[in-house]
């Protein structure tokens, strides 16, 4: 607990330089975890020189007396970002990798084509042999609904919801 008002104490004193510092210090023990603060001391640590695991309490005195301390804690929000952003962008290649390794798939261009507007060319089918049937005076039985629309729905079905925006 004692720990915690440290870290609190470290996110008032450096919150005008190092906001997103600030942040993850003064939430730590209020719901959010310790490897956040853990990441955050470790930036500080090494702008203070006190390397990658440095104790609360040096870096709550260093930042007491250092003369210095408002640029290395700049320096030190900096870093904290730039690790932030590379955390970032190396979850997006693991979350990237399927399609990627989809794009660089081998394939016959008009074929996947085809298969990619499989689902419109069914539909578009579907209705034109309706309306051309519908113009020309032709009734349409339940069996020829079944006949007309039997590809369409089986491919719909076959091929399922499809992809949607995030969903």
């Amino acid at each position: 607990m004692e720990e915690e008002n440290t870290f609190k104490k470290i996110a008032d004193q450096v919150v005008n330089f190092a906001p997103g510092l600030a942040t993850v210090l003064a939430a730590t023990g209020v719901g959010a975890p310790i490897a956040g603060a853990i990441g955050a001391l470790g930036a500080l640590g090494r702008a203070f020189g006190l390397g990658s695991n440095p104790k609360v309490e040096d870096i709550h005195t260093i930042i007491q007396t250092d003369p210095e301390a408002s640029l290395k804690i700049a320096l030190a929000e900096m870093d904290f970002q730039l690790k932030k952003r590379d955390q970032d962008i190396e979850e997006m290649r693991v979350q990237m990798a399927p399609y990627l390794k989809e794009l660089d798939t081998k394939t016959i261009p008009w074929v996947d084509a085809i298969h990619k507007m499989g689902r419109q060319i069914s539909n578009w089918g579907t209705m034109i042999i309706v309306f051309v049937l519908l113009m020309t005076g032709h009734a349409i039985s339940p069996e020829a609904t079944a006949l007309i629309g039997g590809g369409n729905l089986a491919y719909q079905l076959i091929k399922g919801k499809g992809k949607t925006n995030g969903n």
